[in-house]
This record gives structure tokens, sequence and C-alpha cells, in this order.
């Protein structure tokens, strides 16, 4: 329901199907690329699209995708790809080193001891404390309250 409402306002906008096979994907199809937490923001980036990020996510470091910080900020990264004003320079090396960091730095990270990872965390706290924190009924209406009510 969502999605046809998005379709219907944006006309020009176009969603790609689920099912298709991102190799058969280019650079020239599109102008730019919109996520907000996905894969596709290295995983695009790498063959050569320019990838616009919405809210926090695990590319938000990186300069291989722009993360705006506001919504104008992210209208204006639109629009300045859009009309060519803007282009985000992408390096391999830094795909590279984010997925080194996210993907294998990260899984040693999940593979240690509970105990060790614990103790990693900068507040003196269990994982279930940290996850009851984040899943608590204030921070889930925070993120509810985040979501456009004209969508």
């Amino acid at each position: 329901m969502i999605v046809e409402q998005l379709k219907e306002k944006y006309k020009d906008v176009q969603l790609i199907d689920a099912a298709t096979d991102n190799s058969s994907l280019r650079p020239r199809h599109f102008d730019a690329v919109l996520t907000v937490y996905g894969t596709i923001a290295h995983e695009f980036a790498y063959k050569g699209f320019q990838v616009i990020n919405a809210g926090d996510n695990p590319h938000i470091g990186f300069s291989f995708s722009l993360t705006p910080n506001s919504v104008s900020e992210y209208l204006s990264a639109i629009k300045g790809i859009l009309f060519k004003e803007k282009k985000i320079e992408i390096s391999n090396q830094e795909i590279f080193d984010f997925y080194v960091a996210h993907f294998l730095l990260a899984r040693d990270l999940v593979t240690a001891p509970l105990e060790e990872f614990e103790s990693s965390l900068p507040i003196n706290s269990s994982i279930e404390k940290v996850n009851a924190y984040l899943l608590s009924d204030s921070k889930l209406k925070e993120l509810i309250n985040c979501i456009p009510s004209d969508l």
C-alpha cells in the first residue's frame, strides 16, 4: 500500500523490482540510488552509482556514498545529483576498507566470547539491557514519529 502511494505521488521515480538481478543494472540507467540502510550503498557505489543514504547507516563514516544530516540536505543532494551539480567521488579502496571493517572485523566481535564483547561496550551494561533500551516503547515511539505521516 505504501509503495503504491509513493509510485502515485512520485511518478518520475523508478522503483526496481526486488527480483531484479543487481548485475544487470548500470550507472547510465539511473542518476542516483537512494537507500536508508542497505548494502546497496557500498555495492552500487562500487559499480559507479551515485548513492544517497537517508538516516543513520553503516556507511555514514565513509565518503563513497552521501549521508545528509537533514531533510533539506537530503533534497539538496538529490537535486544536485539530478542536475549534475554534485558528484560523489567514489574510492574503491575506501569501499574495500568499509567491507573489511563492517563484515570481517565486526564478525570477529560477534564470534568473540560474550563476556569479552560485553566488556567492550561503552557503558557497563549487558546485551539484554542494550537491547531493552533500543527496543523500549519510548525508543520505538521515537522511531515511529520519524516516519512521515503522508506516506
